[in-house]
């Protein structure tokens, strides 16, 4: 059996599994190298997972995976014969660059150079921002015995830019300073209903009734 045929194996049985336990995310993405045969992304895609393709190395898939940032999962398990409207929840929706903790690095004792250096890092800090959004009561159902997801899910670009002074060779171009900038391109909203809950055997649908507006629900927050 070939690499390719083998990873397309492996991957069968990791999806199988997480759909099997409930934990096969609504937003799950595949990484794939433009070398790789489509086995994979046939079978990553008969489970409705997205699939991205990078160069070949472990750098590019790894800069890949640093795009995306998913905060905590909202949950809503209905274990009743009733389906329910789920109430309005918030979630953040993130824009703008952002620095990266730590990554800020000044090399030089010049006040001028230093100050030159601050002023510009300055303009990269101050495009974050942060917004609430709120979706509309009754937007998404919990349906009898089953279970509703809400994630939000940032793509984010990652850029390190160095302050070097003009030399006349590569080697005399020492930096001044650095620093790393995440870059906040989307918020993703995902919602996935009519899940199986994991360990509770059931049969999907709307059920006999409608339940209270907060039964199972009320107001939940994705940050």
């Amino acid at each position: 059996m070939s690499g390719n045929q083998s990873a397309a194996v492996y991957l069968e049985y990791i999806l199988s599994e997480l759909k099997k336990q409930g934990k096969l995310p609504a937003n799950a993405v595949m990484y794939n190298t433009i070398v790789t045969s489509d086995l994979g992304e046939l079978v990553s895609k008969s489970y409705g997972v997205e699939v991205e393709k990078t160069l070949t190395g472990f750098k590019f898939i790894g800069d890949k995976i640093r795009k995306y940032e998913k905060t905590k999962e909202k949950v809503w398990d209905n274990y009743e014969l009733y389906w329910y409207s789920i109430p309005s929840f918030t979630y953040v929706e993130k824009s703008g660059a952002k620095v990266v903790e730590g990554s800020k690095k000044i090399n030089t004792d010049d006040l001028i150079e230093r100050a030159a250096i601050e002023s510009f890092f300055n303009t990269l800090e101050n495009t974050y921002t942060e917004h609430i959004e709120s979706t509309k009561d009754g937007e998404y159902s919990v349906y009898a015995n089953s279970r509703t997801t809400a994630s939000i899910t940032y793509t984010i670009v990652t850029t390190e830019y160095n302050v070097v002074k003009q030399a006349v060779t590569k080697a005399d171009a020492d930096a001044l300073g650095s620093i790393k900038v995440d870059d906040y391109t989307t918020s993703k909203l995902s919602v996935s209903e009519n899940q199986d809950i994991p360990g509770h055997g059931h049969s999907h649908g709307h059920g006999h009734g409608h339940g209270e507006g907060n039964a199972g629900g009320g107001v939940g927050e994705l940050d």
